[in-house]
């Protein structure tokens, strides 16, 4: 599962220099740090335009078919019952890090999960384009390894950079696999991360049992 995620690079230049993207100084006014990224808001993917890495605006969430929004798609069933989506429409969603919880429910903390250097990273994710030419997209998961299996059964695939135009280019279920443990590192947070509505730099804080929290 991957509900909230984060990309805190102050500039789209950075993000695209980071991702080895093209992008358009149009879309670069859309850009903004995110914090506390959550479904059905504005963020940007990466996909292939005729051989080119491009980076471009999409909103998080495919339109079920009379159901709720997909945020999250299982690798597994993917090339199956998103065949279409698998074989053409293919993405990468930069971010530098993404949100589980743990605790009891009326308890419950977030947990960063990041790189050691708080480097931006690639997960795995098919797209959509609309008549009226909207982009959404939806996060490919798989099985969590040990670290972030603490939180959550599942997390998102991890495309690492020297793989990521091959997966553009390819349809490849073999790079949808969990990352290795030393990828990523845990850290507890503020519980202001738990409400969409707080989207700041403050959502990164250190988590303290029983302290007070901006």
């Amino acid at each position: 599962m991957c509900g909230r995620a984060t990309l805190t690079t102050e500039e789209l230049e950075s993000v695209a220099e980071a991702v080895e993207a093209a992008f358009s100084p149009a879309d670069a006014e859309l850009y903004r740090p995110r914090y506390n990224l959550a479904p059905t808001d504005l963020h940007f993917i990466v996909r292939n335009d005729d051989g080119l890495r491009v980076l471009v605006p999409a909103k998080w969430g495919l339109a079920g078919k009379a159901g709720p929004l997909l945020i999250n798609v299982p690798s597994e069933t993917a090339p199956e019952k998103f065949k279409s989506a698998f074989a053409t429409r293919r993405c990468l969603v930069p971010v530098d890090g993404f949100y589980e919880w743990t605790g009891a429910k009326k308890t419950k903390h977030p947990i960063w999960f990041h790189t050691p250097n708080r480097s931006i990273f690639l997960l795995a994710g098919l797209f959509e384009e609309r008549d009226a030419g909207q982009v959404s997209f939806t996060i490919l998961t798989t099985d969590a390894n040990r670290l972030v299996g603490r939180a959550h059964d599942r997390m998102p695939a991890i495309i690492p950079l020297d793989k990521a135009s091959e997966w553009l280019s390819t349809p490849t279920p073999c790079l949808l696999t969990p990352a290795p443990e030393k990828v990523l590192v845990a850290t507890e947070v503020s519980s202001r991360a738990n409400s969409v509505t707080y989207d700041d730099p403050w959502c990164l804080v250190g988590w303290k049992p029983g302290g007070s929290e901006r």
